[in-house]
């Protein structure tokens, strides 16, 4: 009985800590500079395949569904500022952005629960459709983050006191975009005092 006991404990121990260092290896994924790569504020999977990097697949899985391959679509996550401070539901941001050469983009935002952030206008993100460009050539846009209610015609609301997430998902991306994930312009993010 002893000796089922000992076993019975150092069984649920072993599963206690192996799920200990998991979770951390999860949390902490995004600071893998093999497995995730930056391009100024935003950060980027250095590759988008999930059949052969398990960490990676647990840490989409943690903070996203249904992610696709990266032969169909790049994913560029931001929680900081262009200044490296974290994005916060209590700030006022602009973000200044361009299209890009892919058959489709959006701009989504996301609350600390990886979900998109509730809010009473019911706008959660921008597409190249849904988008008030500031050209005809429907190349440049300007996003207001949070703040006052007096918006310009582009605006996100933020609701709370928390942490935020701007996910920009590039949909089958030209090959130049594809070869050039460290170098495309991306949105910039300015806190506004």
């Amino acid at each position: 009985m002893k000796k089922a006991t000992f076993l019975l404990f150092f069984a649920v121990l072993g599963i206690f800590l192996g799920t200990l260092w998991a979770n951390r290896a999860i949390q902490t994924a995004e600071q893998n500079e093999s497995l995730v790569l930056r391009n100024g504020a935003w950060r980027y999977f250095a590759s988008m395949d999930l059949a052969e990097s398990d960490l990676q697949r647990a840490f989409i899985g943690r903070i996203g569904l249904f992610a696709l391959n990266d032969s169909e679509a790049i994913y560029f996550i931001a929680n900081e500022d262009d200044d490296g401070q974290p994005l916060r539901s209590t700030d006022q941001y602009i973000i200044e952005g361009s299209s890009y050469d892919a058959d489709y983009w959006s701009l989504a935002l996301y609350g600390e629960d990886h979900f998109l952030l509730q809010n009473n206008d019911k706008r959660y993100a921008y597409n190249q459709t849904s988008i008030d460009y500031k050209d005809s050539l429907q190349s440049f846009y300007t996003i207001q983050l949070g703040g006052q209610t007096i918006r310009q015609k582009n605006y996100l609301p933020t609701t709370g006191d928390q942490n935020i997430t701007l996910l920009l998902r590039l949909y089958q991306p030209s090959e130049e975009l594809y070869s050039n994930k460290g170098k495309i312009d991306l949105p910039r993010i300015k806190k506004i005092d």
